[in-house]
């Protein structure tokens, strides 16, 4: 008799358990709803002000002041040429 009131005892504790987290559940269903648009605001917010910062500063383009690039490279083809000559 004992076995069985213990295994009674055992499912009602489960069904405790299932209640409680079922109303927990529901709780936070209705906290969730109720503050929808505030969360929403939140992320899009967040995603706006990422899409503000988010520009990319490049270096100004030369603007005449000599191309020293292209005058090394000059230099290197005028030299690959005296080796081959």
């Amino acid at each position: 008799m004992s076995n069985a009131h213990g295994q009674e005892e055992s499912g009602q504790g489960l069904t405790e358990y299932a209640i409680l987290i079922a109303t927990v559940s529901l709780g936070l269903i209705l906290l969730l709803g109720s503050f929808r648009n505030a969360i929403g605001n939140v992320f899009r917010n967040s995603a706006s002000t990422l899409r503000n910062n988010a520009t990319v500063i490049q270096a100004p383009a030369n603007q005449g002041g000599g191309t020293t690039n292209n005058n090394n490279n000059n230099n290197n083809s005028n030299n690959n040429n005296d080796d081959d000559g």
